[in-house]
């Protein structure tokens, strides 16, 4: 089985949704990042049409660390609602600019998903794209 280089050190947590006649997860990969030689976490989107069996929607993740700023190094431990008037993903999450815990800020940002169904004329069931606009909300400092 080929390595997940999004979760090639744990799985993290999942959040699942039910929509439709599928399921979304949420989760939270935590990676080694070989190059840089420290580690990582990010928001990976999956879906299952059982909850038992689960695909990666997006080869990359929807939200991860970008090397700087208040998502420098870690998103992780999020918290998702779906919004069915607005068919939109609701996503909370923390965000840290360094790895270590006791060094840098936490943050706790906010990144809203739109839903968009895809047919294909060989294709009887919908699937799901996120275009990812994420903004902090908070941050936070630790003394």
């Amino acid at each position: 089985m080929e390595s997940d280089m999004f979760c090639n050190v744990a799985a993290g947590s999942i959040k699942v949704l039910q929509w439709r006649d599928r399921f979304f997860g949420f989760q939270n990969g935590i990676y080694w990042n070989e190059e840089e030689k420290k580690s990582g976490s990010a928001i990976l989107f999956l879906q299952s049409e059982d909850g038992l069996n689960w695909e990666r929607i997006n080869s990359i993740p929807i939200l991860g660390p970008n090397g700087r700023g208040w998502k420098g190094s870690h998103i992780y431990a999020c918290d998702v609602k779906f919004s069915e008037a607005e068919k939109l993903f609701i996503l909370y999450f923390n965000a840290r600019d360094k790895a270590h815990w006791t060094q840098g800020k936490e943050a706790i940002g906010l990144f809203v998903g739109k839903v968009e169904e895809i047919f294909k004329t060989n294709q009887t069931r919908p699937k799901a794209k996120a275009k990812p606009k994420a903004k902090k909300k908070m941050k936070g400092k630790r003394k």
